[in-house]
C-alpha cells in the first residue's frame, strides 16, 4: 500500500494507513473528501434521531 497512488487506495486502505499515522498530510483530505461524498445531502435522513433530547 505504500507504494501505490494516493488516488488509487480503496477507503478501507486508507484507514489502516491513518491509524498507522502514514502519511497523515496526504491521506487525511482524501479520507475527509471520500466522508463528504458519502454523507446523506439531506440531514433529516441521519441515522440519528434529532429531537433535541440527550441520550
Amino acid at each position: 500500500m505504500r507504494r501505490r497512488p494516493v488516488g488509487d487506495l480503496r477507503p478501507d486502505e486508507l484507514a489502516r494507513l491513518i491509524t498507522q499515522d502514514v502519511g497523515l498530510p496526504w491521506l487525511l483530505p482524501l479520507a475527509v473528501r471520500i466522508l463528504r461524498d458519502a454523507a446523506p445531502a439531506d440531514p433529516a435522513s441521519s441515522a440519528f434521531p434529532s429531537n433535541g433530547r440527550a441520550l
